[in-house]
């Protein structure tokens, strides 16, 4: 037999487990694609020019100029 019919064979209290374990294996999947999706488009920016002055204004203490970046 199948099994995938053979699963649904089974009682109910002895699927829920199972379907527990991979409803957090794919709401695992669904979280760390949208991480990544996240990293590819805040990753770059952290790289540009904006993001240094910001940092730079944070560690010198003064309020940053963003003036050249417009």
């Amino acid at each position: 037999m199948h099994e995938g019919r053979a699963g649904l064979q089974q009682p109910a209290a002895r699927r829920r487990p199972r379907l527990e374990k991979l409803l957090r294996q794919a709401q695992a999947a669904v979280i760390q694609e949208a991480i990544l999706r996240e990293a590819s488009h805040f990753g770059p920016r952290l790289a540009g020019g904006e993001a240094r002055e910001a940092i730079a204004a944070i560690l010198e203490k003064r309020p940053p100029d963003f003036s050249k970046f417009e």
